[in-house]
C-alpha cells in the first residue's frame, strides 16, 4: 500500500494507509462517506478531500 501511494506521487501518511485498509477489508462498494466516517473514527483530522483524493 504504501508503494503504491508513493508510486502515485502521494505521501504515505497515517490517515491515507487507513484508508487503504478500510477498502481492502470492506467487501462492500467502498462509498466515500462511509470511508470518511470511520476513518475519522481514527483519525478526527481527516476531511473528505483526503478520502476522495486517496480513492
Amino acid at each position: 500500500m504504501i508503494k503504491a501511494l508513493r508510486g502515485k506521487g502521494y505521501r504515505a501518511t497515517p490517515q491515507r494507509i487507513a484508508i487503504g485498509r478500510f477498502v481492502l477489508h470492506n467487501h462492500a462498494h467502498p462509498m466515500a462517506q462511509r470511508i470518511y466516517n470511520e476513518v475519522k473514527k481514527i483519525y478526527p483530522t481527516v476531511s473528505l478531500a483526503t478520502i476522495y483524493k486517496t480513492v
